[in-house]
């Protein structure tokens, strides 16, 4: 459900979904997916937040690199930087994580 709110421009009822799943049955994943909902929100403390539950899944490349751009939206550089870094070291091919990076640095 929370996917098809997405396409359809609801992040909000997307979120409410969700948290929902998360109580169910937490998961690297569906935290991801709610900090891109909290994203589209505008609330970025929200979305880092979310995308910080990456220790349910350490290795969740995409992960690292969208937390990184929430950080540099917020300013953060430096954990943008390092958030980045990770992305491009779990997956090394990871073009768009490799652009952020080069991004963040300049």
């Amino acid at each position: 459900m929370a996917r098809i709110c997405l396409e359809q421009n609801n992040p909000s009822a997307a979120a409410d979904e969700l948290r929902l799943a998360i109580a169910a049955k937490p998961s690297a994943e569906l935290h991801f997916e709610l900090g891109l909902a909290q994203g589209q929100l505008g609330d970025l403390s929200a979305a880092a937040a979310e995308f910080r539950a990456l220790k349910l899944n350490p290795r969740y490349a995409t992960a690292y690199d969208r937390s990184g751009v929430t950080l540099r939206r917020q300013d953060d550089h430096i954990g943008a930087v390092a958030a980045f870094r990770r992305a491009v070291e779990l997956r090394p091919g990871f073009e768009q994580a490799r652009y952020n990076l080069g991004i963040a640095l300049r």
